[in-house]
């Protein structure tokens, strides 16, 4: 079957496959409505962690596509009596699901299972190393602003050391070497020439095009203090020396008072929320693409 039938990465995909997606994603959110394109479809999502936007935005995504949405978590399910999670998705298969759009916290997780049963495989992020819907998503924001992909300072700030979502960002801008990559984290070191570890805040500020705050991943840290987020947080302060064309993101959830402050939320700049529409739409387009390779 092969990797391509599935979304595990967006380093499965060409950037001609990504832009394309992109713009189905913006036509789906001109749209605005709901197009019954897989009416018969049927998905699962099996979400290992907790999730909020993710979890919600692709269950509307589906929705919005005509599919039937069904959910399945660890706790409630066979895999609590000791069911693998290969024959979890072998029974699920036989019950008629199509897609499978799972969250899991080891790395890689899903890889394993692509040639194994029949069904899509929709990566809704493992453990530190992928989140490609979010990035995306994050992508479809910014070119909806911006109205490029290049020639852009990323700036990504936080606890990327175990951060998912800059991992795949990083990924996805190094790509491109018309692209600036700028890192403002405690502990991360990258061998990557492209991106730019920073120690000051008021470069990064003043340079950036898109900012992505971080939130700190306590859970990931084993208990101990590695991060202070009062280190790199957005405060009306640091706002002052604000980029005027720089987008203020985050994949959410957020900690206020942490990493950003109330005031950054109302700021003209700030995307977060059109980030949280959007995912809507770009995960439209993701399960529209992985049901066409399927010849669904």
């Amino acid at each position: 079957m092969g990797r391509g039938k599935h979304f595990l990465t967006l380093k499965d995909w060409p950037m001609d496959e990504i832009e394309l997606c992109l713009k189905r994603a913006l036509g789906h959110k001109k749209e605005a409505s709901s197009l019954a394109k897989f009416p018969s479809g049927r998905v699962a999502n099996i979400f290992f962690e907790p999730s909020t936007r993710t979890a919600l935005s692709f269950s509307i995504a589906a929705r919005n596509l005509g599919m039937q949405v069904y959910s399945l978590d660890e706790e409630h399910s066979s895999m609590k009596k000791g069911e693998t999670f290969l024959d979890t998705l072998a029974t699920i298969y036989q019950l008629g699901i199509h897609a499978v759009i799972v969250r899991h916290k080891e790395n890689h997780f899903l890889t394993q299972f692509v040639d194994k049963v029949p069904v899509a495989l929709i990566n809704a992020g493992e453990g530190t190393s992928e989140h490609p819907s979010q990035t995306l998503l994050d992508a479809m924001t910014i070119l909806e602003k911006h109205k490029r992909l290049k020639n852009l300072t990323i700036a990504i700030v936080g606890d990327v050391a175990h951060s998912r979502v800059a991992s795949s960002h990083l990924d996805f801008w190094t790509r491109n070497t018309s692209n600036q990559i700028l890192v403002y984290a405690p502990q991360f070191e990258s061998k990557n020439s492209q991106i730019e570890n920073q120690s000051d805040w008021d470069n990064i500020l003043a340079k950036a095009d898109v900012l992505i705050m971080l939130r700190n991943q306590k859970e990931r840290h084993g208990g101990q203090v590695i991060v202070d987020p009062h280190q790199y947080q957005l405060n009306p302060e640091r706002l002052k020396n604000l980029n005027k064309k720089c987008l203020i993101m985050h994949p959410g959830p957020f900690i206020l008072g942490e990493e950003i402050t109330q005031e950054v939320l109302t700021h003209p700049q700030c995307v977060i929320y059109q980030q949280v529409k959007n995912s809507v739409f770009a995960r439209m387009a993701i399960i529209e693409k992985v049901m066409h390779a399927w010849n669904f």
